[in-house]
Formats: C-alpha cells, sequence, structure tokens
C-alpha cells in the first residue's frame, strides 16, 4: 500500500506544480494585456486633450500639441496604420495652424491686410478639418482598444 501511495506522490507534484504554472502564466498574460491596453488608453487621451481644446477655443495650444507628438510617436510602435494616418493629419493640420499664426503674428501692418485674411480663412479650414476628425477618433480608436 505505501509503495502504491509513494508512486502516485509524484504524478500528484506534477500536477500540482504544472497547474501553479499554469496559474502564473495566466496572470502574467492578463497584467500585459491590462498594461497594453492602458498604454493605448493614454495615448487616446492625449489625442481627446488636444483636440477637445481646438474644439472649444478653436485654438491650438502649443504644450497640448507636445503632447500630442508624444503620444502620437508612442502610438506608431502600438497600433496600426489606420490610427497612426489618422494622427499624422491631426498633426500637419495642427502644425499649418501654428505655423499660420507665427505668420499673422508677425505680420501687423495693413499693407499685409489681404494676406492676413488669407491665414485666417486657411486657419479655419485647419480648425474644421481637426474637428471632422474630433468626430470620429472615438470609432477609429474603440476598436484597437477593446
Amino acid at each position: 500500500m505505501l509503495e502504491i501511495l509513494n508512486a502516485l506522490v509524484s504524478p500528484a507534484l506534477a500536477t500540482a506544480v504544472a497547474y501553479i504554472a499554469y496559474q502564473q502564466w495566466k496572470t502574467n498574460d492578463r497584467r500585459e494585456k491590462r498594461e497594453a491596453r492602458a498604454t493605448k488608453i493614454a495615448i487616446y487621451k492625449s489625442v481627446k486633450k488636444h483636440l477637445n481644446y481646438i474644439d472649444v477655443l478653436r485654438s491650438i495650444d502649443k504644450s497640448l500639441h507636445d503632447d500630442f507628438q508624444q503620444a502620437a510617436a508612442e502610438a506608431e510602435f502600438i497600433f496600426p496604420e489606420e490610427i497612426t494616418e489618422c494622427l499624422d493629419k491631426i498633426d500637419v493640420y495642427s502644425l499649418q495652424w501654428l505655423s499660420n499664426k507665427e505668420c499673422q503674428d508677425s505680420a501687423t501692418d495693413q499693407s499685409n491686410r489681404e494676406t492676413l485674411i488669407n491665414l485666417e480663412k486657411e486657419m479655419e479650414k485647419y480648425i474644421d478639418d481637426l474637428q471632422n476628425i474630433h468626430c470620429n477618433i472615438f470609432v477609429i480608436f474603440k476598436k484597437y482598444i477593446d
């Protein structure tokens, strides 16, 4: 009888060790998925913060844009091309608006009145384009965050 019990100890221990290893693997897998999702959500929040500011004030905050650019750079390693293309558009429109704003701020004399009007029209178009992207950003991100 003792021999039978001794023979069963090894398989029982092996089963217990295998079960513990499996549970550790599952725990690590869940943690990695949770961390990956948290990173994706942080990128999404940065994009939303940038676009919300634009929506409300019809202007672009340079520090928010800098934060957005950092998030967009990180997104290139995490998200598929659909998202990175969208983020590239946001970046281009934002940079064009900021460039026009800089030109607008430096042109003050009345001889540049027509130039100022054209700059203002272009800036409005960039803001409108950014607001259109903002309307769809949730749908674009949602399928890659779930």
